[in-house]
């Protein structure tokens, strides 16, 4: 990397307010920082055996102990071996990056099963795939003690790159590198030309229902019976096409009941709401504010949300913060939307966070504050929000409302760069060219921007 090309990236700018808007780019810097090695620790309940080593991002395991781990993931029943994608391992580390975990052990339950093993276990229960990705050695199954098995599973859905089994009585997950689906709980499926999502939900006893089932009724017919599933009911949350266009078909075919018209949930919900329900009244206002299934009504919504304001509901001022901002059933009024957004915020509620350090920072309708702006960035990076953990490092990086620090901007950057972000690893890369908060560096700078590319 002999220059740095400034028509390629440019430095993030704050973008307008919306619902987490991110910044973007406006002032060259380069791609990927390079992630600190973590220690996996594993140890296969089946055998007893303990397996720990190194693990960094982009190189992985030694060729080595990638073989030590096939043999330690063999299956418990035949003593068979077999090559594990090395892909699982990444999905561990970004599991443990997630959920800032260190040198803790990776408890497993089943990694390579044969497919003799397999057969025998789909004979005993259905809930066992016939050709399950465990005969591919591309699924585990495993627990981390101390660490609820919910919080195991939102964080490997999280990741978007496989299959992910929720297993609560048995207290495990299995975790794969297929295709992107969940089961034992709950499953989402596109099923429009839009990619428009519907739900399939269902307990250990495979009791299903259906939600929002917006087209393609054959692909859907064959999943819920591929899964065994027992269909019980059609939910609606509005009447769109994109939400009950397979509603009917499906109705006919399982011979089970549509529940949940939208004329006849704004019924419900208004007299809940009337009798003093905070949920209701927040999902009356909610419903007029977005139209969903009735015709959008501004006024209606600032009603309800008013109510829930005095109560001090969060949600609720950040709506009517929303509202002032954009001018939606009142005038224009950046100073009450601030008066709104500041509410909201101080009780933790994210968007608010977000919007109102945004307002400081471009002085929109308030006086431009860099360090009421960095104040919120800095309370929603701490929560792990990316576009704020960008928006702070950027502001390290330039000096606004703080003395330029390239330490600090580039301890964010890192972070982020971790995460994969694209942006802050090209930064990264800028920085070790220019010398910026580390020694001078041309050799990884190069590597950095070859790594992006």
């Amino acid at each position: 990397m002999n220059h740095i090309n400034h028509g390629r990236r440019k430095w993030l700018s704050l973008g307008g307010i919306v619902l987490g808007a991110t910044l973007l780019p406006n002032t060259v810097l380069a791609a990927v920082s390079t992630p600190k090695p973590r220690i996996l620790n594993f140890r296969n309940i089946n055998t007893g055996e303990k397996l720990g080593a190194e693990f960094a991002l982009g190189r992985g395991f030694s060729t080595n102990t990638l073989r030590l781990l096939d043999h330690f993931l063999r299956d418990k029943r035949t003593n068979q071996v077999h090559k594990m994608d090395p892909q699982l391992f990444t999905k561990f580390y970004r599991v443990q990056q997630q959920l800032r975990l260190r040198n803790t052990e990776i408890q497993i339950i089943c990694g390579y099963r044969s497919a003799a093993s397999n057969a025998a276990m789909h004979r005993r229960s259905h809930g066992v795939a016939s050709n399950s990705y465990h005969i591919r050695g591309q699924a585990i199954d495993f627990r981390i003690d101390g660490v609820p098995l919910a919080t195991l599973r939102d964080s490997v859905q999280s990741l978007q790159n496989g299959g992910v089994g929720y297993y609560p009585r048995s207290n495990f997950i299995h975790m794969d590198t297929g295709p992107v689906r969940t089961w034992n709980g709950i499953e989402i499926i596109p099923v429009t030309a839009f990619q428009q999502n519907c739900s399939l939900i269902w307990d250990e006893n495979k009791n299903a229902a259906i939600i929002d089932p917006g087209g393609e009724a054959d692909k859907l017919i064959k999943r819920i019976e591929a899964l065994e599933l027992n269909l019980q009911a059609i939910l609606l949350t509005h009447g769109h096409l994109d939400h009950v266009g397979a509603a009917e078909k499906l109705k006919q075919h399982f011979n089970v009941p549509i529940l949940g018209s939208n004329s006849k949930d704004e019924y419900w919900y208004q007299k809940s709401a009337e009798q003093g329900n905070p949920e209701a009244q927040h999902n009356l206002g909610v419903i007029y504010y977005k139209g969903e299934g009735v015709a959008r009504n501004f006024e209606k919504a600032k009603y309800w949300f008013e109510r829930l304001s005095d109560l001090g509901n969060a949600d609720a001022q950040f709506y009517l913060g929303l509202m002032n901002y954009k001018g939606e059933g009142v005038p224009q009024n950046y100073k009450d939307a601030k008066y709104w957004y500041e509410k909201a915020a101080e009780q933790g509620n994210v968007m608010a966070r977000y919007n109102l350090a945004l307002m400081y920072y471009k002085g929109e309708g308030i006086e431009k504050d860099y360090k009421k702006a960095r104040f919120w960035f800095e309370r929603l990076a701490e929560q792990g929000r990316v576009e704020a953990q960008h928006n702070l490092a950027l502001m390290y990086y330039k000096g606004e409302g703080v003395e330029k620090d390239y330490a600090k901007a580039m301890f964010w950057f890192d972070k982020l760069a971790e995460q994969g972000n694209a942006d802050a690893q090209y930064n990264l890369a800028v920085m070790y060219h220019r010398g910026e908060g580390v020694s001078q560096d041309y050799a990884t700078a190069k590597q950095l921007s070859l790594i992006h590319i």
